[in-house]
């Protein structure tokens, strides 16, 4: 006997296979390996660290780099309103 819904149409179904885009996940219950963290990483991080210690193994920069040109003086307009001029 098929499975039907409760308006008489069959229910299909089966099961998920992976995708070739899908990668594998890393072991439950990994900790970053940085000396003195306890943060336990996510299945999907498959590095050995956390996000906070990536950069102190990597190397790489996460943050942009200040964009050159001069520094905007604050200028005081009114009792309590500064306001910084833009170029």
């Amino acid at each position: 006997m098929d499975d039907v819904f409760s308006d008489g149409k069959p229910v299909r179904a089966s099961v998920p296979m992976a995708s070739a885009r899908s990668k594998g996940r890393s072991d439950k219950g990994r900790v970053c390996s940085h000396p003195g963290c306890g943060t336990v990483l996510s299945t999907y991080n498959s590095s050995t660290t956390c996000w906070t210690h990536q950069d102190a193994v990597s190397g790489e920069r996460r943050t942009q780099p200040a964009r050159p040109g001069p520094v905007p003086v604050p200028v005081q307009v009114g009792s309590n309103i500064v306001v910084f001029p833009v170029g």
